[in-house]
């Protein structure tokens, strides 16, 4: 439900200066991907790629050797190596061989020569690009898709438009010929007929897949092939277009359509694709992209809608939405570092694979919020899938019957990639992933999927920790934990009580008592369950680094036990109590001084270390301590440094001087969709069950509004922000419930309006708020300011 009336820009212009695929437009369906960029005014470049198209060979070599009691006793006397050594990797040529998404390719439309691009545009509501081009001085459109129930690209031009149509196979680029030489993979195969032109990659041990481009309308299209096997097309030059519409569905229509498939063998997949081809074959451009704009729509017809007088942030956050449906489009495929958006010259980087330590959460960080939640559903339906895989984990490592374990690096088999094998024992990869599946099913109100998936998974991740627990006099310790890539691989990356592990069990901890009591009391888990709460430290922490003239000592939060944040670091794991877990609190006095000296010691360690992704995090972690100003600057920082033209994010910076971790265009999909979170975090905050409303707008802007954002509870809730005062906040209940709403009004009072029924007046600091499924209630502020608490029911 939208409650207020904000009109979004949807339709983005884009930047010709294009020298890269990751600049490019991307388009998407949740499995085939397509990048749009140009290096030349007379050149379209298509870079595609699938996001389930892996060579699934190779990895981390799980034995029974690899279990907690070996890897402690082997650390306890001091043997690292030896530890290291119970996960080996497999060699494949006497070179380590990981499981890797690959690249596909790339194809090439040549404009008639007199022909030059003018401008570019994507049109976020339809999931549509589109080119103009100038060819003899008249105005002609290209536009493009990926259809949303077929994994084909549909182009759409004028015939007098394209010249030639080159398909460039991922192994003619010398990255991937060099790998796929040491590793097995054969040359590609071309494919040339008098109406397709592509080629097919066989591969060892996976499903070969073809890629076709068919065409069809205006003009005669001939084949052939030039160039070391590089397949084209040449369409003889047909007469102008009257506009640039002509060409969808005209005699001087010229549709392209791209089908990318998978067969057991090479012809099998060429099958497949001209399957493709041939439904498609007799609609032209509009018709086969018709399902495509609805569901698009569809989508956005429900995404929550902001409004800030900035609009680079909030082009950010519209960005950031469109990406994160693109990775991982509802009933599709999870989302990876990459999504379906890999380069074509040389296979992606980290293998484009489920990195679950920070990566996978925040390409769904946004989802809940933006009331987008069914975006989440494809990795929860990838980790249903796994279940089995993961008790085995559990029993291998713990040896325990009830537990649930994941690696950090894995691919979508579930299967460890290897490379940082200190990662594959970081149970709170597990545990981030049982608060993702909590966090669905408490924003959805989905009490099923709460029962019968989330709580028996957290109840899982919670019996692999306590496995892993050893008593210490009264209290229990883990002794082996990790704090996530503080320290790589080396021995310096494990310790005794990490803040990050604990703040993970903790939450867990918080949760289980409610829900066992709610789903068959089990009295006997109760107890275990306060047992851990009331024996494992909530976090480690020591003396504070960070001294200021007139500030007494205190402690401050540590990576774990004896190790405080001594450098800049990417991954800010020991605030993660603060942000995502919530497990830390502001309002206790005990923690009040810790959370406040631990903030400024992490400022002044900087930047200096960083990655793209850990700007959105420190984003969101700026907000919820109280400063919107350094939270609106970061996303400024992460748009400039890290943000490549278009809006794809780097996992390093653009320039020097900025950070440590310069150069390269190595894109991950995760920075660019957490910044969505980040922005909604400005408007509202769930923080331990209290909502705050514009909390997180910076002063400076006095005008601001949002609507249709999901909370906790299963409330959709709109605002608008006027003269730099809030004058009202609308929610909406999906089911019965109960909203706990920081009163918005800065010391005024409040005036609920309930169905144009009911008015009352709150003026506490904290309006309990009671709605029934289908109700609404009006928030505005009421003349005069007065103390005290008052809670309001509906009938």
């Amino acid at each position: 439900m939208k409650a207020v009336e904000i009109r979004p820009k949807y339709d983005i212009a884009w930047p010709l200066e294009t020298k890269h695929c990751h600049h490019g437009m991307p388009l998407s369906n949740g499995v085939l991907g397509a990048l749009i960029w140009f290096d030349d005014e007379r050149t379209v470049r298509l870079t595609i790629n699938r996001a389930d198209y892996w060579d699934h060979r190779g990895g981390t070599i799980w034995t029974e050797a690899c279990n907690y009691a070996n890897l402690k006793e082997l650390l306890q006397n001091g043997d690292f190596e030896g530890a290291r050594s119970l996960f080996p990797s497999t060699v494949l040529n006497g070179k380590e061989k990981r499981p890797t998404r690959l690249a596909l390719g790339r194809v090439d439309l040549t404009l008639a020569a007199g022909a030059r691009i003018e401008a570019a545009a994507l049109h976020l509501r339809e999931g549509e690009a589109s080119i103009r081009c100038l060819v003899n001085g008249e105005v002609q459109t290209i536009r493009l898709t990926v259809a949303h129930e077929a994994p084909v690209l549909l182009i759409s031009a004028n015939a007098i438009l394209i010249e030639e149509v080159r398909c460039r196979p991922a192994d003619q680029f010398e990255q991937v010929k060099a790998y796929n030489g040491l590793f097995g993979i054969p040359p590609h195969r071309p494919i040339e007929r008098p109406d397709v032109s592509g080629w097919v990659q066989e591969l060892p041990e996976d499903p070969a897949c073809a890629v076709l481009a068919g065409r069809s309308g205006g003009g005669v299209c001939a084949s052939a092939l030039a160039n070391g096997g590089d397949a084209f097309f040449t369409a003889e030059l047909g007469s102008r277009a009257d506009n640039e519409d002509a060409c969808i569905g005209t005699a001087n229509g010229c549709n392209i359509r791209i089908a990318v498939e998978f067969g057991r063998s090479a012809d099998e997949a060429i099958r497949a694709a001209e399957r493709h081809l041939e439904r498609l074959k007799p609609l032209n451009y509009g018709e086969a992209a018709a399902d495509t704009r609805d569901h698009w729509r569809r989508l956005w017809r429900k995404a929550a809608d902001i409004e800030l007088p900035d609009p680079d942030i909030a082009e950010m956050y519209y960005l950031g939405i469109y990406r994160m449906l693109g990775n991982s489009m509802p009933g599709r495929i999870a989302p990876t570092l990459q999504g379906p958006w890999a380069e074509e010259y040389r296979h992606p980087p980290w293998g484009s694979d489920y990195h679950f330590n920070i990566n996978v959460q925040e390409c769904l960080w946004p989802a809940c919020a933006a009331n987008l939640p069914e975006s989440m559903e494809p990795l929860l339906a990838m980790i249903a899938r796994w279940k089995p895989k993961l008790a085995e984990n559990a029993r291998r490592f713990a040896g325990i019957s009830d537990g649930y374990m994941l690696g950090h690096s894995v691919t979508d088999r579930g299967d460890p990639v290897g490379g940082m094998w200190t990662g594959t024992i970081d149970q709170a990869n597990t545990s981030w992933v049982a608060q993702l599946m909590w966090q669905y099913a408490s924003y959805t109100g989905d009490e099923r999927y709460l029962r019968d998936e989330a709580y028996p998974f957290m109840r899982g991740a919670l019996n692999t920790f306590r496995a892993m627990m050893e008593e210490d006099g009264d209290a229990y310790a883990l002794l082996v934990s990790v704090s996530p890539e503080y320290g790589g691989s080396g021995p310096e990356a494990l310790g005794r009580n990490s803040t990050f592990f604990l703040v993970n069990v903790h939450f867990l901890c918080e949760k289980l008592p409610e829900l066992t009591e709610r789903f068959g009391p089990d009295p006997e888990y109760a107890a275990v369950v306060r047992d851990i709460s009331r024996r494992l430290p909530p976090y480690t922490a020591g003396p504070r680094q960070f001294q200021e003239f007139g500030r007494k000592p205190g402690l401050e939060l540590c990576l774990w036990e004896g190790q405080p944040l001594a450098e800049s670091h990417r991954h800010h794991s020991h605030l993660a109590g603060i942000y995502p877990f919530d497990t830390l609190d502001q309002e206790d006095p005990g923690q009040r001084e810790l959370i406040e000296n631990s903030y400024r010691s992490w400022v002044d360690k900087g930047m200096g270390r960083w990655a793209g992704w850990s700007m959105p995090w420190a984003s969101i972690l700026h907000n919820r301590l109280g400063r919107p100003d350094m939270a609106l600057l970061t996303l400024r920082l992460l748009k400039d440094a890290f943000m490549m033209p278009g809006g794809a994010t780097r996992h390093n910076a653009s320039y020097d001087g900025f950070c440590q971790f310069t150069g390269g265009e190595t894109m991950q999909a995760e920075a660019s969709i957490a910044a969505a979170a980040a922005v909604l975090e400005m408007f509202v905050q769930c923080v331990r069950g209290t909502v705050r409303v514009f909390a997180g707008v910076a002063p400076r802007f006095r005008d601001a509004s949002f609507s249709g954002i999901r909370t906790e509870g299963a409330f959709l809730l709109s605002g608008v922000k006027a003269g730099g005062a809030v004058r009202s906040v609308t929610v909406f209940g999906e089911r019965d419930g109960t909203l706990r709403l920081a009163n918005p009004f800065a010391g005024r009072t409040a005036e609920i309006r309930r169905d144009e029924r009911e008015t009352a007046i709150a003026e506490e600091a904290v309006i309990v708020l009671r709605l029934r499924a289908g109700e609404t209630a009006v928030l505005t502020e009421a003349a005069g300011s007065r103390e005290g608490t008052i809670s309001t029911e509906g009938d």
